[in-house]
């Protein structure tokens, strides 16, 4: 899947909804976290990306997740590994 699917994926309204269900939030919420931290996610995969070391490095962390199905959000949310997400968006950012 490319980052332009993922992104579409991310942003419907169905994966909105969702998301908002699971942290118990509203639906416009979410949108507005997601607007805000996606520019500045994207900026910091391109800077992982920029250096040859921290590409290497950053491609490995997501290809360990390359697997994992995100079909069903709602069980890939309950089993989300945050301290490793955590690693990878501290990296990011």
């Amino acid at each position: 899947m490319d980052a332009s699917s993922i992104l579409t994926t991310l942003l419907g309204s169905s994966s909105v909804s969702n998301i908002g269900k699971l942290c118990d939030i509203d639906s416009g919420t979410v949108s507005t976290v997601l607007a805000q931290a996606l520019p500045a996610l994207l900026k910091g995969a391109d800077k992982q990306a920029s250096d040859k070391e921290s590409a290497k490095g950053f491609a490995s962390a997501l290809a360990e997740h390359a697997g994992v199905s995100t079909a069903n959000l709602g069980a890939f949310m309950k089993n989300v590994d945050l301290d490793d997400g955590a690693k990878i968006i501290k990296h990011m950012l």
